[in-house]
């Protein structure tokens, strides 16, 4: 029984690596207001909903990781349009400007 699940989890591990042969690429920036250029507090920020996203703190501020090289950044909050950035990864740290509905 032991050899078996050390069999499991070294194979779970290989399989695991296969998936993710690199790190992670860290997703980073500020979310302001266009107009007034003031930080947003609890924007939405994502490029997987439920898997990689993030919201901003006081200082507009998002911070997450992505393991793919090319994502769709969004921001959404109530009040604004949402907001769609493409990107490469790795990326400069990002200014997502956000219009008023």
């Amino acid at each position: 029984m032991r050899k078996f699940i050390l069999i499991a989890a070294t194979a779970m591990l290989v399989s695991y690596k296969g998936v993710h042969s690199s790190p992670p690429f860290l997703l980073e920036g500020v979310v302001q207001d266009k107009v007034s250029g003031q930080p947003l507090k609890a924007v939405h920020v994502f490029t997987v909903k439920g898997e990689e996203e993030a919201v901003t703190n006081e200082k507009g501020v998002f911070r997450f990781q992505s393991w793919k090289e090319t994502v769709v950044l969004t921001a959404e909050s109530p009040g604004y349009q949402k907001k769609q950035v493409q990107l490469t990864l790795p990326a400069p740290k990002q200014t997502v400007l956000l219009e008023k509905e």
